[in-house]
């Protein structure tokens, strides 16, 4: 089972998107329709292959499912566990269209300046927060 790595990220979903904000790097992702339902079912209990059947992925498709849940495990996003589910709810990923497979996690680095600034620390009675250095 997969789940997220609260310790390291912010989960929200806007507009049925997931976004994820990795606090260490300060970094955020942004997460198309098949990756958000892909990673509900993940996070929900069902397995990479259980997806593959359920979607009845062919070959190609198969090896795009395993690199965007590579991708999102290597960036911290999802971790893996040894926990299991009693109770799952209905797969989401049963709406995605076998046709139209492409789950896609779109990695930002633009904002990263800020989300890294210490409000604390970093804080200016002139200049206010945020403010990095470079702002002076």
């Amino acid at each position: 089972m997969y789940r997220f790595n609260e310790e390291k990220s912010f989960v929200d979903s806007v507009d049925n998107q997931l976004m994820v904000l990795m606090l260490t790097t300060g970094n955020y992702f942004t997460f198309n329709s098949t990756g958000t339902l892909i990673v509900k079912d993940l996070t929900a209990g069902y397995t990479p292959d259980e997806l593959k059947n359920m979607l009845g992925l062919g070959e190609d498709a198969c090896r795009v499912l395993d690199r965007f849940i590579a991708k999102i495990v290597e960036n911290g996003i999802l971790t893996e566990t040894d926990e299991t589910v009693e109770e799952r709810p209905e797969a989401v990923s049963t709406q995605i269209d076998p046709a139209d497979f492409f789950p896609e996690a779109a990695e930002y680095d633009d904002l990263q300046a800020y989300f890294m600034v210490d409000p604390i620390h970093e804080a200016d009675p002139e200049m206010g927060w945020p403010f990095t250095g470079e702002d002076k």
